[in-house]
This record gives C-alpha cells, structure tokens and sequence, in this order.
C-alpha cells in the first residue's frame, strides 16, 4: 500500500525470516561465524538460544544461503514428531530414497549413509529448530544420533536452534547426558543501541531506497520501544510507515512511533529480555537485588557494610604478610667517635681501621630477629623501579625474532645498535583468516613505511581469542600471520627478512568474557624494526 509513497519496491520490515534482509551486527555477526566453524570443523552439537524476536531463524536461513553444494540438510521446525515419525522425516530430508517402519532399520541405514557422505567429504547437518517444544523422548534419540562418529570425527552435525527455555530443559537431570555431549553453547541477545539506527537504514536500501525515513527522534523512539528487538523494531516501522503514508507524510519523527508504541503496548510489555543462567551471571544478581529490596531493604546496606568490613580484614592480613604494614624496624646508625671504647671490666677496644659499612651495620645493629640482610636494605633509601628503556624494549623484540617457534628462518637485526620499532595493529573477524579490505588498506599505508627502510625487519605475531580449542587456535593464528606475510611478500618485501608466529590464545588484551573482549582480542601484530 504504502510503496510508491517511500520508493520502495519491496516492504522493508516483513516478519517472514529472509536472508537478503538479514543484517549482522556486532553480537549476529560473531554468531554466524561460529555456526560456521562449528560446521567447518565438525563439532557435532551445538546449542543457539535467544528470546523471542532476536533473529535466529532468520540467521540459520542466511547460513543455510552460503552452504554450498557438499552439505548436506536436513531442518526439522516441527518438534511434535513420534520417534519413527521424526526418522522418516530425516530419510526424506536428506534424500535416503526410503521409508522404515523400525528404528533399528533407520540406524542402520543412515550410519551408512553418514559414512558414505564422510567418504565423499560431504557434510551433513541437522538443524532442530524451535527446540523447546522438543520431547524427552526426542532429546534422547538427538543424544544417541549425536554419538555417531569415524576416527574421532564426528560424522552429523546437530544443531539446537530455540528459546530460552532450551537451557532450562537441557538442566533436567533426564537430559543431562545430551547436555555434557554440547560442545558450543552462544546466546543470542538483542542488538545494541548504536546499531538500531543502521540496521533500519540497511533495510530500508535492501528495499530499494536511500532516503533516511525515520529521524533521530523517530529512531530514539523504536530504541525505547522495542529494547532494540529486531522482530519489535520491524512491528514498529512497519506501523510507523502506514501511519505515515496515511498522514501524507515522508519522513517519520517521533510523534508517530510514540503512537505506533501505544498502539502495540501489550506485546512490548509481555517481551522481557532473559538471559539463561550458563550464559551470564549478572541476571542472577539483578534477581538477588529485586528479591532483597522489596522483602527486605533494610538487607542491602547491611549485606554491603558486611561484605565491606570483610575486604577490610582480609587486606589488613594480606599486608601483615607481605610486609607491607608491619615494616621491620629500622635502624638509625650514628658516626662513632674514632677514641677507644671502653667495654666491660674497663677493658680498651680500639676500632678496625678498615671495617667496612656493611660490617659496622651489622656489629651495632640489635638483636631485633631480622637478617643482616634485610637491615641493610631497610637503611638504604627506597628506590624507585624505572620503567624498561628502549634499548631493553629493542632487546626484548630482537629475543622474539630469534627465539619465536613456527618457521625456519632466523632473522637477527643488523647490529646492536639501537634501533626503532614502528607498530600495526589489525583485527579478524570470529574463526576467519580472510584479509578483508579494511586490513588490507591498513597494511598498505604501513607498507609505505617500510620504503624507507630497505634493511628492515618484521615480525607477525597472530593472536585469536580464548573460544574453542587451544590447539586449533594457535593453527588459525598462524595461518592468519603467514597470509599477512604473503601479503608483505607479494607487495616485494624479502621473505627471509619477517618472522611470521602464531601465539593462539596468548597475551590477551583484553578480557574474554565478553563480545568487546574477543573482538579486540582476535588480532595480528606487525611490528617494523629499523634502525
């Protein structure tokens, strides 16, 4: 109704899950690269979960567009299957060419077909959508096909696409064998604030215009509105363009989301955001708070004087261990006179001529229980720890380029002489080795430093982040640095003069226990050592 009025050829914000108009923000995008390392690399049963309205059809449909020819799939969206039900179901998806009538007959069957496909180096995946609605029954023959395997790969891929009441099922003591066999587990929240505006403006181009319809106020508006659900924002704009094509309006403000919002009132408030327990931790406290505060408020403050008084004591004991309260006594030394002391029975005793410092400390200092040692650096004035010079900093990088593992070739500077280390820093995306265009422009502004410096060195240090396995990271890590060095090689570079690692998982930079983390975490050094 309202296309001709927006130029649009198509509407923008349908319901139906369609992968053109599937947009990936930050949180979308990393869980589509690991549904598709979880495929690559077959890792058997994986679990997506998220509220309702967060795009998880619609980001399996889009994985589903990029398989190619050798994957074969099978996507059961219906959970209400009997046992022999659901077989033939499989035996039609995935083209076996018969129906059973026993399950024993299935099995064997299709562990032939599985090894058939592993033989042709063919994949083979099973997609259990709205897993919530899945029975017990159900859960278990999932368990018993997930155990199907050759060498220690695993031959069908399943995954467990639903609800967060997935994780609450998956709890139950019955499932808690399905449960263990769960080798990837992402939670799929909504989008963030700062992605709202560009996610409407991308479909609104997959539809066929440029125009920006909605205006700031317009998009501050959805954000309230929606809690940045991507199913609530496309209700949202949806309303809002009819109401403004009726009005004979052209641009959308805030006026008219506030009146849609009204409109849609029920099903926003009923959208809460859950968050199962495996996944974050910080639900939990927001229903400790809740709990507390309305039963009990006069809880809060003494749970936090408690636990305040607590830190207390623990750093008091913590320093009385480490020294760092309770300093040993110090002793003052005076300058003795050079004249005869006179001791016990009136006895002269005259001074060594050529005692040392060292030794006078420890003559007159008194039985106090400590080491000479430890008097002696009591007396010495505190030094302050310098921070590492550049030629320490410059020792430390020329050790790593002779000392680092994963290639042959030793790569030693030029002299010991100081010299310059210049930096570059560039990201992956999650599970990929790909050097998209913004790395590669990257390194071709820091390629021009090296012009001016024919006898420099490289070193490429390759870093992902802590998810998955620690030796499959540090592969992925070094194939990453050995594709930036191919980039430095094919631009005319000399090979024997860079060093390309990969370190894995190593020296983080930044916490893994969060998306931001990861990201910045998934990384490739380049340093340039010149003189």
């Amino acid at each position: 109704m309202y296309l001709a009025h927006y130029h649009l050829k198509v509407k923008p914000f349908q319901l139906t899950p369609d992968p053109k108009f599937m947009w990936l923000g930050e949180s979308h995008r990393e869980a589509y690269s690991i549904l598709k390392y979880s495929l690559m690399e077959n890792r058997g049963l994986l679990l997506l979960v998220g509220d309702v309205g967060t795009g998880k059809t619609t980001l399996v449909n889009k994985l589903l567009e990029s398989l190619g020819e050798n994957t074969i799939v099978a996507t059961v969206q219906y959970p209400g299957f009997e046992i022999l039900d659901f077989y033939n179901f499989l035996s039609t998806s995935f083209k076996m060419g018969r129906q059973f009538v026993s399950k024993g007959d299935f099995l064997v069957r299709f562990i032939h077909f599985l090894h058939k496909s592993y033989a042709e180096n063919r994949k083979v995946l099973l997609i259990m959508d709205e897993a919530q609605g899945l029975s017990g029954e159900i859960l278990e023959e999932i368990r018993l096909l997930s155990n199907i395997e050759r060498l220690n790969v695993k031959l069908l891929n399943i995954f467990l696409v639903g609800q967060n009441e997935v994780d609450q099922i998956l709890a139950q003591p019955e499932n808690e064998a399905l449960a263990q066999r769960i080798t990837t587990r992402y939670y799929l929240g909504p989008i963030h604030e700062k992605e709202v505006k560009e996610y409407i403006r991308f479909r609104l181009q997959v539809a066929g215009t440029e125009d920006q319809i909605f205006n700031a106020g317009a998009i501050r508006e959805i954000i309230e509105a929606s809690n940045c659900y991507p199913r609530l924002i496309n209700v949202i704009c949806d309303h809002a363009l009819l109401a403004g094509y009726i009005q004979g309006k052209t641009r959308i403000d805030a006026a008219i989301i506030r009146e849609c919002a009204q409109e849609h009132q029920l099903q926003i408030t009923e959208t809460k955001k859950t968050i199962p327990k495996n996944y974050r931790k910080q639900e939990k406290n927001n229903r400790f708070k809740s709990w507390a505060g309305n039963q009990y408020p006069w809880m809060i403050p003494v749970v936090l004087v408690f636990f305040l008084l607590m830190l207390i004591i623990a750093g008091y004991h913590s320093y009385l261990k480490t020294g760092e309260m309770v300093s040993p006594p110090v002793v003052r030394l005076q300058q003795q006179p050079a004249s005869p002391v006179v001791a016990d029975k009136g006895k002269k005793i005259k001074p060594e001529k050529n005692i040392s410092d060292k030794q006078e400390r420890a003559i007159k200092a008194p039985e106090s229980g400590f080491k000479e040692e430890e008097i002696a650096t009591e007396v010495a004035p505190r030094e302050k720890k310098q921070a590492p010079s550049l030629k320490e900093k410059n020792r430390d990088t020329s050790r790593q380029l002779e000392k680092s593992p994963g290639t042959n070739d030793r790569i030693q500077p030029a002299s010991a002489t100081l010299y310059s280390v210049d930096k570059l820093i560039v990201h992956f995306e999650a599970y990929s080795e790909d050097l998209g265009k913004d790395i590669t422009d990257k390194l071709e502004k820091f390629l021009l430093k090296t012009v001016k410096y024919p006898k420099a060195y490289l070193l490429i240090k390759g870093y992902t982040d802590s998810f998955g396995k620690a030796a499959a990271n540090k592969q992925l890590s070094a194939l990453r640095a050995e594709k930036v060095k191919a980039f430095f090689v094919d631009k005319g570079f000399d090979p024997t003069r860079i060093k390309a690692v990969g370190l894995g998982e190593a020296d983080p930079i930044a916490p893994n226990d969060s998306l931001e983390g990861r990201n910045t975490n998934r990384r490739i050094e380049i340093e340039l050592i010149h003189d």
